[in-house]
């Protein structure tokens, strides 16, 4: 798949996000698992999350849907601003409205998320039925034309989850997401099950939903090539915060926070081939026991006394361009001159 044309860059923007922050707290304890997290999702744009598992992409795709308000364990601040409204504020009858037909997600493991008591189309029937007051004649005629937006033969009306493929599976799930016409999609991890025949079919048909629907795409993925082959922002996650934010060009090209750099250098690629694999030592924190300054100071190689005492902040570094970092950019150097010695 060719790199796409770079959309959103001067768009609206359709959803942003303020100091968002999720805490998980049982038996006297409390997970910080959103930090204060600061993006902003332009209109026609793919956005990337990017980063380790733990690092709270998925929890904040939920929390944006209030996925995650059924427990009187979880306290949520901050804001989401969407049309005008902070989504954070909204009572669950509001919410209803916009979950599914304004703002919709695609999970990573459609066969959890379907009603294995449901055919495909009344999925997609009861959908339209509740947010749209569509006929079951008109619903049907939705149906079908869905189905075939997401190339998914007409049969599959009358299917079950169960009787489809995981590549189907996922094209259902898709279609049921853009019945309503939204226009904000969520995709959490939606091709980390697939093959990468079938991945590369389902990135080419959110592409192609973004341009012909004029979606505008939250990306999550651990998988740095998809979201390379996908996004036209990056945001990097470590820790529930934001560490880098970029044009996807600049992000793989110019990355200046040292966990954005090793994990590019983590990837396979062909330049690799025969070498071992750079690895990031130690592991991503649990959320219940960050430590202070920044998170990433105990792994980085690069890391000061600064780093262990203070937080970065996520500031400007150039022209569209964020890091959180007291050294950025700095890693390579550092590297290039302990060569040259």
């Amino acid at each position: 798949m060719g790199r796409h044309k770079i959309h959103g860059r001067d768009g609206e923007t359709v959803l942003q996000l303020q100091d968002v922050q999720v805490s998980f707290s049982s038996d006297g304890r409390s997970a910080r698992a959103l930090r204060g997290i600061d993006l902003e999702l332009r209109e026609r744009e793919v956005h990337g999350l990017v980063g380790e598992s733990g690092a709270g992409k998925s929890v904040l795709l939920h929390t944006l849907l209030h996925l995650n308000r059924g427990s009187a364990n979880v306290e949520t601040s901050g804001r989401v601003i969407y049309k005008g409204q902070d989504l954070l504020t909204l009572f669950e009858p509001n919410m209803r409205r916009i979950r599914g037909a304004e703002i919709s997600i695609v999970f990573q493991e459609p066969a959890k998320h379907l009603n294995p008591g449901l055919t495909i189309g009344g999925h997609i029937e009861d959908l339209l039925r509740y947010h749209r007051a569509a006929t079951r004649r008109t619903a049907g005629a939705r149906t079908a034309e869905l189905l075939e937006l997401v190339e998914l033969p007409r049969r599959v009306l009358r299917q079950y989850a169960f009787e489809l493929s995981g590549g189907m599976q996922q094209r259902a799930m898709i279609a049921i997401a853009i019945a309503c016409n939204p226009q904000v999609l969520l995709a959490d991890e939606p091709t980390t099950a697939l093959d990468v025949t079938v991945q590369r079919q389902i990135l080419e048909l959110l592409l192609r939903l973004r341009a012909e629907l004029g979606l505008s795409v939250l990306f999550v993925s651990h998988d740095l090539g998809v979201v390379h082959e996908i996004a036209d922002r990056v945001s990097v996650l470590y820790a529930g915060r934001v560490v880098e934010e970029a044009p996807n060009t600049v992000a793989f090209s110019e990355p200046l926070h040292p966990y954005t750099e090793l994990l590019l250098r983590s990837v396979p690629s062909a330049a690799v081939r025969g070498r071992a694999l750079k690895v990031i030592p130690g592991t991503v924190p649990d959320a219940s026991a960050v430590p202070p300054g920044c998170a990433f100071h105990p792994r980085c190689p690069i890391a000061g006394e600064l780093c262990a005492e203070q937080m970065p902040q996520l500031e400007p570094a150039c022209d569209e361009h964020r890091v959180a970092c007291f050294y950025p950019g700095q890693l390579s150097a550092l590297e290039s001159k302990e060569g040259a010695l």
